[in-house]
């Protein structure tokens, strides 16, 4: 078994265990948009752990934007964590996660994050490895015609990339003077869909108060049900020593 970077990987290989585990179409092209656009990423974008030439686990690693009581400081993140279903329960993950650290330590930083669900069987497996839920962030349900409905002088639109500087000016003045992941990069929103993985236009809703834009949110919607929810985030203090 070994530890290879996502310019080291075959990129058929990758595509097929994002496919598999995620519906995830991570193509070369993707890798590209992500590097180009995403401030987070590291220089590598992932790790992989190889078995006998096949890639059976992968971890990407970000460097995340926070303000702490004592100011500014950047993160480490996890994403897009996974293992081949032929290889679990052989220690990858754990192999895999414990490099991630290592090369979060190696940057200076002094957490670790990530976002996950209780009800995934991953849960448990970022516990032992030292993370602590930090924050839950409810889901909400409704049917659409509820929502339709609405008359208590706010009304929801769908995103339009024109507004998305907007929504990236609003994002700063709530955050602003609070800590946690209350930084970002520039031009967030709109590299973010041009990315199109996690966050996609079509899936943005705007809320506003008459003509104040007052929130927005990513969404699911179908033609009976609109569902709105937030990961639950955990986080791992590193020894950096």
């Amino acid at each position: 078994m070994k530890i290879v970077e996502y310019d080291e990987a075959d990129p058929f290989s990758v595509l097929d265990l994002n496919l598999l585990c995620f519906r995830f179409a991570l193509t070369p092209e993707t890798a590209v948009r992500i590097r180009r656009l995403d401030g987070r990423a590291f220089p590598f974008l992932a790790i992989y752990a190889v078995d006998d030439g096949r890639i059976v686990g992968q971890t990407g690693v970000f460097r995340l934007p926070a303000m702490t009581v004592d100011g500014p400081e950047d993160v480490g993140g996890i994403w897009a964590m996974c293992t081949h279903p032929a290889y679990s329960r052989r220690g990858i993950g754990s192999l895999l996660i414990a490099e991630a650290h290592a090369r979060m330590r190696a940057a200076g930083l002094r957490f670790a994050a990530l976002g996950t669900s209780r009800h995934w069987v991953s849960h448990p497996f970022y516990r032992r490895h030292g993370y602590q839920d930090v924050a839950h962030f409810a889901a909400a349900l409704a049917p659409r015609a509820a929502v339709a409905g609405c008359s208590n002088g706010l009304h929801v639109t769908q995103a339009t990339r024109n507004a998305l500087p907007e929504a990236d000016a609003l994002f700063r003045r709530v955050a602003a003077g609070k800590t946690g992941f209350a930084r970002r990069h520039d031009n967030f929103l709109p590299d973010m869909t041009d990315i199109g993985d996690d966050v996609r236009l079509e899936d943005l809703r705007l809320l506003y108060h008459g003509r104040d834009l007052i929130g927005y949110a990513a969404v699911q919607n179908s033609p009976t049900l609109f569902s709105l929810g937030t990961p639950r985030f955990m986080m791992s203090w590193m020894d950096v020593t």
